[in-house]
């Protein structure tokens, strides 16, 4: 915790609240849900989710770590996922690819994913 593993995250209960490793449906529903009746993830898709969920991991978790650290862990980690589930030039990913890149940790090559032509640079 507090390395690369974060608060606030996507798919992951907070360690002190449960099971900080495993996928979780509910944590996850808050990026899921987002933007009912499109079927894409982008930067803004990715910036609410960030703010929704640090305000509900706010609610269940007072002792909330939220350093600088763990806020710009977030945004690289948004960064990166829009890159490498989607398109890393428009920054824009399909849902049902990251649907299945978060809760079966794998990435969606039977759905048609395909590694991207421009490569990704951190």
């Amino acid at each position: 915790h507090s390395t690369l593993e974060h608060d606030a995250s996507f798919s992951r209960n907070n360690l002190a609240v449960g099971d900080n490793i495993h996928f979780n449906a509910t944590v996850f529903a808050t990026l899921n849900n987002l933007n009912p009746g499109i079927d894409y993830y982008n930067m803004t898709s990715a910036a609410q989710v960030l703010v929704q969920r640090l305000a509900e991991d706010n609610l269940i978790n007072p002792n909330l770590t939220n350093t600088i650290k763990e806020f710009t862990i977030r945004i690289i980690e948004s960064i990166f996922y829009l890159s490498v589930i989607g398109n890393v030039t428009t920054g824009v990913a399909p849902k049902n690819f990251g649907q299945i890149f978060f809760s079966q940790q794998r990435l969606p090559l039977e759905e048609g994913w395909h590694r991207s032509e421009v490569s990704i640079k951190f």
